[in-house]
């Protein structure tokens, strides 16, 4: 995820339209950083990592959720906005976020907007270069210590099986998530075939998940093994055996 300031003016000095520290649709935390972003570099680089450690020594440093807060009010009056490109695949890309003086025109890329949704964890913020003064290289700064901005990271949650729950997906990809074995497009389009033919594939992802198994097994679910998890059995309109329905031969002698 990223923050891209646009080109700036050309000159010697940089100066700050007065307009922004009186904007009143801000609140003084945008208005600060605003003034913070178009201050860098074009094509200067940061994470929101590197945000919040600029207000850690502050009597009242900034949280993850109140940096994600400030941007969200800095796209409403439209000096930020936020954009999720897709690949020729249909995968979503990277989050980017494009940091300007003035409200920034609807749509000057042509990527698609990024759906409504949570932030991404760990994303990065990006700026874009122009000329101002010296020619330098232009900064990146990693709090990671990378030597370079990690590529978009892939969201196994946009890959679901067609023939799956949401919820039953959901807590698969968690799980992976959380054995440290992130699912990759590959992986979820196996995974999709192996569920396609089954008749309850959200039974398949719980016992996967709940079992902590990295993959799915359809064949050790049995149709109508969802019964057990709440959810009807195909087997449960088998009519019900009594001692009436077996009559006795003349001898005296059952017929079974």
């Amino acid at each position: 995820m990223s923050i891209i300031r646009a080109p700036r003016p050309e000159g010697n000095f940089y100066l700050l339209n007065k307009a922004i520290s009186e904007d009143w649709r801000l609140s003084w935390g945008a208005r600060g950083m605003l003034v913070f972003l178009l201050g860098k570099p074009d094509h200067w680089k940061v994470s929101p990592a590197h945000l919040r450690g600029e207000t850690a020594g502050s009597a009242k440093p900034t949280g993850r959720d109140g940096i994600y807060g400030l941007l969200d009010e800095l796209i409403s009056a439209g000096y930020v906005r936020r954009e999720q490109p897709r690949s020729e695949s249909g995968v979503l890309g990277e989050v980017t976020y494009l940091v300007s003086e003035s409200p920034l025109p609807d749509s000057p890329y042509t990527a698609e907007p990024l759906p409504a949704g949570p932030h991404t964890a760990n994303p990065t913020l990006v700026s874009i270069e122009g000329k101002q003064g010296l020619k330098k290289p232009a900064s990146i700064e990693n709090p990671a210590g990378a030597g370079r901005v990690k590529a978009g990271k892939f969201d196994p949650l946009t890959a679901k099986p067609a023939n799956a729950s949401e919820k039953a997906w959901a807590d698969f990809c968690e799980m992976r998530k959380e054995k440290r074995a992130p699912l990759t497009p590959r992986a979820c389009e196996l995974i999709a075939k192996k569920l396609a033919s089954h008749p309850d594939p959200d039974a398949v992802l719980d016992k996967s998940t709940t079992s902590s198994w990295s993959d799915v097994y359809p064949d050790s679910v049995l149709p109508g093994a969802g019964a057990k998890n709440g959810k009807p059995s195909a087997f449960s309109n088998l009519p019900q055996h009594t001692p009436d329905m077996y009559q006795e031969s003349q001898d005296g002698r059952s017929n079974f």
